[in-house]
């Protein structure tokens, strides 16, 4: 998983197996709203690389939720860029 926060060039990759699984469960089980109508403040580039060579990219928030594919997830993911 790769993250970039805003305001920086400075690439954050996570490899830690735990965290990645949490955050993909957390991804999968949070509820969703379609993105129709809204709209959103920037967000830190967040980018999931699968074994298979398959790339996701979303927009993570401050408050942990994601924006991805027309969907506002209902996540609560860490705040990498805080550290």
């Amino acid at each position: 998983m790769i993250i970039q926060c805003m305001g920086s060039e400075e690439l954050l990759v996570v490899t830690d197996e735990k965290m990645l699984k949490k955050i993909l469960e957390e991804i999968n089980n949070s509820g969703r709203e379609g993105t129709e109508e809204m709209e959103f403040p920037e967000g830190h580039d967040f980018t999931i690389e699968t074994v298979s060579g398959g790339t996701y990219s979303m927009s993570v928030f401050d408050n942990g939720k994601l924006l991805t594919r027309g969907f506002y997830i209902h996540s609560d993911i860490p705040n990498f860029c805080s550290y």
